[in-house]
């Protein structure tokens, strides 16, 4: 097994593990509770956009670089998407583990199953 395609698919793996159990849950502590079906709602939009524009792009690379049994090589460009996307999947959870350690924190740090919810303030 090539090793750009293990890398590949460990990043493709923790993306998809950390997305879902990162930030979605977090919506919950972030947003106020008059306004959290609308960021689930966008969030879930964003989603369905995704859904929506990666395979016809993915399908673009692989019939501009001929991707087939007898050129596998011609799938290179669709992985290496792929792991642009999760690059960003993992630079955006990051980002907020780092502003969540900061001065400005929501609390999702603190929280364990036997801590109280964080009282949220309306915030205008």
């Amino acid at each position: 097994m090539p090793l750009t395609l293990l890398i590949v698919m460990l990043l493709l793996g923790a993306v998809f593990a950390l997305i879902p159990a990162v930030l979605w849950p977090s919506v919950a502590y972030i947003v106020e509770e008059r306004r959290l079906g609308s960021a689930y709602a966008m969030m879930t939009l964003c989603q369905q956009l995704g859904w929506a524009v990666v395979p016809p792009i993915i399908g673009f690379l692989n019939d501009s670089f001929q991707a087939s049994p007898d050129n596998p090589d011609g799938y290179t460009a669709g992985l290496w998407f792929y792991t642009f996307l999760a690059s960003l999947g993992l630079l955006f959870s990051w980002l907020l583990y780092r502003s969540e350690r900061g001065p400005n924190a929501h609390g999702l740090e603190t929280i364990t199953t036997r801590t109280p919810l964080p009282q949220v303030h309306d915030r205008g």
